[in-house]
């Protein structure tokens, strides 16, 4: 089976963009152009005349400005396909709605939405083996642990709006290490110390989901 740029997850529009401005210029610093502007800029008097060298990573970065003009609705249409080829399947299109805001601007690929986020579908079983070793730590975790029960005890409305600034005030008022507290939580929820914020992701996968996660962790110590 034959396999192109298409198939690599490129947009159509992008790679053309990327293909005219190969061996032409406009004349000035633009680089992003619509099918219809391309049409009205292009003349054969800036084609350059040297050969054209292609470049890998221009080309990636032609995607990532195009699919950050995407919108929301039209990265979750075709995201959708992706998640059910992993198996996802019983989660909203509102919720990939959400999830998709949060992270279009992170993605270069509608694919790497999964890479980026999967973790907000499926519970990690598996953690990165250099943060468990810098941050699974005993002083780290059991401070952890305790704003777990925190957020498990929030009886306000469940939101990111809600629950970000109590649950800061909350380890800054107990003079806990911010950095070392959220990254060990993150660790338990992501399964690395990387990805989004704390609130973005309990407000998203919901109280049972993160009571789930934390007593999947307390078994693994």
């Amino acid at each position: 089976v034959s396999r192109g740029y298409r198939e690599d997850g490129y947009f159509p529009e992008a790679f053309v963009n990327l293909l005219a401005m190969l061996g032409w210029n406009p004349g000035n610093d633009q680089e992003l152009f619509t099918l219809d502007e391309l049409v009205q800029a292009f003349s054969l008097e800036r084609v350059v005349k040297s050969g054209a060298r292609f470049n890998a990573d221009k080309a990636k970065w032609f995607n990532k400005e195009y699919l950050r003009k995407k919108s929301v609705a039209e990265l979750t249409a075709l995201y959708m396909p992706v998640l059910e080829s992993k198996g996802v399947t019983g989660f909203s299109r509102e919720y990939v709605e959400k999830v998709v805001t949060l992270i279009q601007e992170r993605a270069t690929f509608v694919a790497d939405f999964w890479d980026i986020a999967s973790y907000l579908f499926v519970a990690p079983k598996t953690f990165v083996e250099k943060d468990a070793a810098k941050f699974w730590k005993e002083e780290n975790y059991t401070l952890a642990l305790k704003v777990a029960d925190f957020i498990l005890a929030f009886e306000g409305e469940f939101t990111k709006e809600n629950l970000e600034g109590p649950l800061e005030e909350y380890i800054r008022s107990n003079e806990w290490p911010m950095g070392k507290v959220m990254n060990c939580l993150r660790l338990a929820l992501v399964g690395a110390s990387s990805g989004l914020g704390i609130a973005d992701i309990v407000t998203l996968i919901g109280k049972d989901e993160f009571a789930r996660r934390i007593e999947y962790i307390k078994a693994t110590l």
